[in-house]
């Protein structure tokens, strides 16, 4: 990616939720009303085109999964952000409560959970991205208590510098996403990223995470070495993948208690959602939810 263009991987992600969303079978999990609005102008147009009850099925089928995968995703990180409001509301630091959105994306969370109405919202991403979002963010309401832009391009500058300065607090619980970010770094600099994440995380601070396990490439066989390809063209190569039991060891060393472990495909009978498409060509990604201890 150019250092001065947004990343199209998040572009594709904002759009894969503003399609579900118009989905009547994938919008059962996945409400996100502002993912169309965060899109570059060229491409609203082609959600409503793509809305149409035909069109939004073809389009989930020849997706391989991505469509309902990425709609189940954004259903269990709403639910796990939401259980880390709850469990935190009433507590001696209730209204301290911060939200940090890792690779933020054109994440609309802080514009549409009314869970977040007492929370802080810090949003860190790259510049390039992070101006389209903002724009694009100005024709929305705000959920959030607050909304914190905080820019920061990670080869470069330091997550823990970069979260300080826009005013986190390390004495306050924190609830963090890092939603489709891992995949894309290499080993050391996840091994780095969560020793950060661990010294900023008050007791208690809940960490959402999302990682690829090594099957991505080897349960599907010939499609998913295409697939992760295919990735690599469009956005960057794959570098990272990890096993639950690996990811839990990574976790624990860091003071990280797991408190589950699914892939969203798993959660698609609580939603009445028929996959389109047999769990073995369905993305190798699981969401990780762990605690601070």
């Amino acid at each position: 990616m150019r250092d001065d263009l947004p990343s199209v991987t998040a572009i594709y992600v904002a759009m894969a939720r503003a399609l579900a969303s118009k989905n009547q079978e994938l919008s059962k999990a996945c409400k996100d009303p502002g993912a169309e609005a965060l899109l570059p102008w060229f491409l609203q147009p082609l959600v409503d085109v793509a809305s149409g009850p035909v069109a939004s099925d073809a389009l989930r089928s020849l997706s391989f999964g991505m469509q309902d995968h990425l709609a189940l995703r954004t259903a269990l990180i709403d639910s796990a952000v939401s259980y880390g409001v709850e469990h935190h509301d009433g507590g001696d630091h209730a209204d301290r409560l911060q939200l940090v959105v890792l690779g933020a994306g054109l994440d609309s969370r802080a514009h549409r959970l009314d869970a977040l109405a007492k929370v802080r919202v810090f949003e860190v991403d790259h510049p390039a991205t992070q101006k389209l979002k903002q724009r694009k963010a100005k024709a929305l309401p705000l959920s959030a208590r607050e909304l914190r832009y905080v820019p920061c391009d990670f080869q470069r500058t330091k997550l823990d510098g970069a979260l300080l300065q826009a005013g986190f607090d390390t004495q306050a619980p924190a609830l963090w996403i890092w939603e489709g970010v891992t995949m894309y770094l290499p080993e050391a600099a996840v091994r780095d990223s969560v020793a950060r994440i661990a010294q900023l995380s008050a007791k208690h601070s809940l960490l959402i995470t999302t990682y690829l396990t090594p099957d991505v490439v080897t349960g599907g066989g010939l499609l998913g070495r295409w697939a992760a390809r295919g990735l690599g063209l469009i956005s960057e190569p794959l570098r990272f993948t990890t096993t639950p039991d690996s990811l839990a060891r990574l976790l624990g060393a860091q003071g990280f208690e797991i408190l589950s472990d699914a892939a969203p495909v798993e959660a698609a009978p609580h939603y009445e959602i028929k996959v389109k498409r047999p769990s073995t060509l369905m993305p190798k990604e699981r969401i990780c939810v762990s605690q601070k201890r």
